[in-house]
């Protein structure tokens, strides 16, 4: 025992007389014998020991000198003169006044009190070493100056505490809760360990350099010869890693008092003690397929962490994972239905071992009589492991049970000797493997009449009871949707007035609901830009349809309560001037317009019916005339052609077919021409016998917008029909000012640029947040027809770490959207030595996001994003590409109408520059940065 008092003496002192040790104080006598007592004994840390000596019946003649209280082995007759073999020496006198390092005090009673400090159990004294262990100490009394006189001497035995034995040395001994898992299964294992002397281990590197760096507690699969003592490389050794790694299946034990001045938490999870006492305990996470690439054994390893090496850390505790045992699992191919509608179903099932039901009834009684699969309506307590009735499982019957509603899924080696056809619709495969494949067919009026929850069942066949078998998928029958109401327009007639002026009668239909309220626009004019519903002074004619209106005006006119309206249109030439500009169907063709009124964003009541135009002239210039086609022969009815539009438009380089009748019969030489500027398309063409001549041509990608005819010309006869030859499409876009843009790189390197082992920081200019981050700001445009287009952005985030050997900048992302399902995030990449390189870092899968528009922005959230090849150059192989960065989200607020540009046009390639498959300059500027920075991801935290 330490630093506490122990009593030497029986009963708490030992009393003496007379050189004899007595076990209790000697009767008084007239004249007191000398006696001592030992006292206050203390044991020190380092084994020394004080002790406190009172004597008394030290009087008389013979104190006249004094007397000698010594410490020592009392060794031969002569002891008293042996001055080396005492320890320690006191001499007790009348003259001293007090006690110091050589004297002390007697008083004129013979009393005194003596205190020794420092004392030894072993001790050399005149080239002599003397040990309590073999020759007892005791306090010792005599007569002082060499004298005679032995009334005097005394001895108090003085005990020495038993050496405290030296700690056995510590062994590392490793438990882990669970060796035998489940492949593919994530276990959390609770690992212990003791006997990992703290001392053992001096880190080699940061962040526990020269400190005690304790022990890597890993899962791994590590290569028959893997020991850092042994010289293994770390190669040698695969842990889980990435988001499996540090904190997860990576723990590190260290002790508490090397945290001070590392820059680490101990509160991480990538983190736990190492006690004093050489043990831990650590949280470890596995999973067998977090290494299924990896060779060599699975297991919890242990070894020296932070570039130390300590034979005595290295253990292995192998894992032993087996195959999950299979689970019934159902699928079904749809379980959201239209009610009333039959509807044919795939079922799929895994999982249902053959082996576990045995028939107890015909036709497989004593086979193995696997799962029925059947459309039912079931109570909800219904499962025959359960003991429910079958009244509580009512399935489709009649034409609509057994192979329609209900089928048998049977191992094939149970029909023999059954009498049952396997080819039966009845009946479908259960497989050697567990699964199955049947087609049920369902119909929520078949079961209209039961009671229950409507859904596909399987359940043990022919008698057996299997509770593994019993699965339940419902399935949700939703009333028919009604036929979408699709506004419509109709020309209900056309007529070309003798100033030349065009009238107009239109209809429509499906203009109805609450978006209806403020009524509909109907417009003649030429539809021009994404905007064009606010323009307008594009329009040569507007009437407001609405329900406030009963009877048609110049302006106005009723809109009926199912959403159907007719107006009549005056007056309209095929040329006119809004807003200073001319507007002119020759080149750029009008429609009839609707939309919703007075400015709505709503885009549901959009339609845009061709018109023609025709026979029309402007005001006193008459009715324009044909050019006389060659012929002198008397013109019947208008000709049929196949292929135009439905408001009878065309556009140059599309393909007609022309019929026509009133030709001679088998009539030879007949010409096709196209009118204004006459334009032969075909020669020596043949009427058959009936007279009538078929043709199929491509009306000339050079015909300009207008109004034209079509001539089938013969010698007698002339066929003729009016086409509108429509402008080709013109490239307008939406400009983009004030876009965001939402990133956040990569989460894993976002933590681990930051943690214990880069131990760096992330610094952002021009951007808010902390990860993700938003970049505003976005200036570009957008085609919204072809969904093409994007914006740019300023603003960067710097990465840095490993004591500056890290140090990443990604600047000016740029966001190409390449069309309705993809695009591709762009930045410029600068590295430690300042080079910099654009690339495109990402490819986003728009299709898999989610997307929202309005007249006045578009937007996508969620947006996944995969590393190109050539932004996985530019992590140097630390990712690779493929895989997954942070989703993105952006939203481009748009504008007015701009024409396009290369990242609009529809020959757009989705490319921001050309020479982006350029690697090389990436790889210059990061390659040997982040290949630096991998090896020490790998190494800095496992060695």
């Amino acid at each position: 025992m330490r630093g506490r008092h122990r009593a030497i003496a029986a009963l708490g002192a030992l009393v003496l007389g007379l050189g004899v040790t007595l076990g209790v104080a000697a009767p008084a006598t007239a004249a007191d014998a000398p006696t001592v007592v030992l006292s206050d004994t203390t044991v020190h840390d380092d084994g020394s020991l004080d002790v406190t000596v009172t004597g008394s019946g030290f009087a008389g003649a013979v104190a006249g000198n004094g007397i000698y209280v010594a410490v020592g082995p009392k060794v031969g007759d002569d002891w008293y003169l042996n001055a080396s073999a005492f320890q320690a020496t006191k001499w007790v006198s009348a003259s001293a006044t007090g006690e110091t390092a050589s004297r002390a005090v007697l008083a004129a009673d013979g009393t005194f009190t003596v205190h020794f400090t420092g004392l030894r159990s072993t001790f050399v004294g005149g080239g002599v070493t003397y040990d309590a262990a073999t020759t007892p100490f005791s306090v010792l009394t005599l007569a002082a100056h060499g004298s005679p006189d032995r009334s005097f001497d005394t001895s108090a035995p003085l005990t020495f505490p038993e050496p405290e034995p030296e700690p056995e040395p510590m062994t590392p001994v490793v438990a882990v809760s669970d060796t035998t898992l489940t492949s593919g299964e994530t276990t959390t294992l609770t690992v212990t360990g003791t006997g990992f002397d703290p001392a053992l281990a001096t880190g080699t590197r940061p962040p526990f350099a020269g400190k005690a760096s304790g022990v890597y507690v890993a899962f791994g699969r590590y290569a028959d010869a893997w020991r850092p003592s042994a010289g293994a490389p770390s190669s040698a050794r695969v842990n889980a890693s990435g988001a499996n790694g540090s904190g997860v299946g990576v723990i590190w034990a260290v002790p508490a008092a090397s945290f001070a001045g590392s820059g680490q938490d101990p509160a991480s999870a990538s983190y736990t003690e190492l006690r004093t006492d050489g043990s831990f305990t650590a949280t470890v996470t596995v999973n067998s397929d977090w290494l299924a690439s990896a060779a060599g054994n699975l297991g919890i390893y242990t070894y020296a962490g932070g570039g130390a090496t300590v034979a005595a850390y290295e253990t292995a505790t192998p894992l032993t994972f087996t195959a999950p045992a299979p689970v019934p699992t159902v699928t079904v191919s749809d379980t959201t239905l239209t009610s009333g509608e039959t509807t044919t179903l795939t079922v799929t099932g895994t999982g249902f071992d053959p082996a576990l039901a045995t028939g107890t009834r015909p036709p497989f009684a004593g086979k193995a009589s696997g799962v029925y699969v059947a459309f039912g309506r079931y109570a909800d307590a219904w499962r025959p492991s359960a003991g429910a009735p079958s009244s509580a499982r009512v399935n489709a019957s009649g034409a609509n049970g057994s192979g329609v509603g209900v089928i048998w899924a049977v191992p094939a080696a149970s029909f023999a000797g059954s009498g049952q056809d396997p080819a039966s619709a009845s009946y479908t495969e259960l497989r050697t493997d567990g699964s199955f494949t049947a087609t049920v067919t369902v119909n929520s009026d078949w079961l209209a009449s039961a009671a229950g929850n409507l859904g596909i069942y399987t359940y043990a066949g022919g008698g057996a009871t299997v509770a593994a078998y019993e699965t339940a998928t419902p399935l949700t029958f939703t009333a028919p949707e009604p036929e979408p109401v699709v506004p419509t327009v109709q020309v209900a007639e056309r007529t070309v007035a003798a100033d030349g002026s065009l009238s107009l009668t239109l209809t429509g239909s499906g203009f109805a609901g609450a978006r209806a309220g403020a009524g509909v626009y109907v417009a003649v004019g030429p539809k021009i830009g994404a905007d064009w519903y606010v323009q307008a002074s594009r329009f040569q004619a507007t009437k407001w349809v609405s329900a406030s209106a009963t009877t048609e005006t110049a302006s106005m006119a009723p809109l009926a309560a199912d959403g159907t309206f007719t107006v009549h249109l005056t007056g309209l030439r095929p040329s006119f001037v809004g807003g200073g500009v001319t507007y002119d169907s020759a080149t750029t063709a009008f429609s009839v317009l609707t939309m919703a009124a007075h400015g709505s964003a709503d885009r549901s009541f959009d339609t845009v019916t061709p018109v023609s135009f025709a026979g029309t002239s402007m005001p006193g210039t008459g009715t324009p005339t044909p050019t006389t086609p060659p012929s002198t022969g008397p013109t019947t009815g208008p000709a049929t052609v196949d292929g135009l539009t439905a408001g009878g438009t065309v556009q140059p380089g599309a393909t007609l077919t022309l019929s026509a009748g009133g030709f001679g019969a088998d009539e030879q030489g007949v010409r096709l021409e196209l009118h204004s500027t006459p334009v032969v398309l075909a020669t020596g063409l043949r009427a058959d016998a009936a007279g009538t001549v078929t043709v199929t041509f491509t009306v000339p990608t050079s015909t300009p917008a207008g109004a034209h005819t079509l001539y089938l010309i013969g010698a007698q006869h002339t066929a003729s029909f009016a086409v509108v030859v429509a402008a080709a499409p013109s490239c307008v876009a939406r400009s983009v000012s004030g876009a965001s843009l939402t990133w956040g790189v990569r989460e894993s390197f976002r933590t681990y640029v930051t943690g214990p082992i880069a131990n760096g920081a992330v610094t952002a200019a021009g951007v808010s947040g902390s990860g993700p981050w938003t970049w505003g700001g976005g200036r570009g445009q957008l085609n919204t027809a072809e969904t093409l287009g994007g914006a740019a952005f300023g603003g960067s985030v710097h990465f840095t770490g490993h004591a500056g050997t890290l140090d990443l900048t990604i600047a000016s992302p740029r966001v190409q959207v390449d069309g309705p399902s993809s695009g591709t995030l762009f930045a410029t990449v600068t590295g430690a030595d300042g080079a910099s390189s654009r690339v495109a870092l990402a490819s986003l899968r728009l299709s898999a996001g989610s997307a929202t528009s309005s007249g006045s922005q578009v937007r996508w959230t969620g947006v996944p994003a995969t590393l190109t090849a050539a932004g996985a150059a530019a992590f140097a192989g630390f990712y690779t590409a493929g895989e997954s960065l942070d989703p993105v989200s952006f939203t481009l607020p748009l504008g007015g109408t701009v024409e396009c540009d290369a990242s609009t046009g529809l020959a757009s390639t989705g490319s921001e520059v050309a020479p982006l498959a350029a690697g090389a300059g990436v790889l210059v500027v990061l390659g040997g940065l982040l290949a630096l920075v991998a090896r020490r991801r790998r190494t800095d935290l496992l060695g």
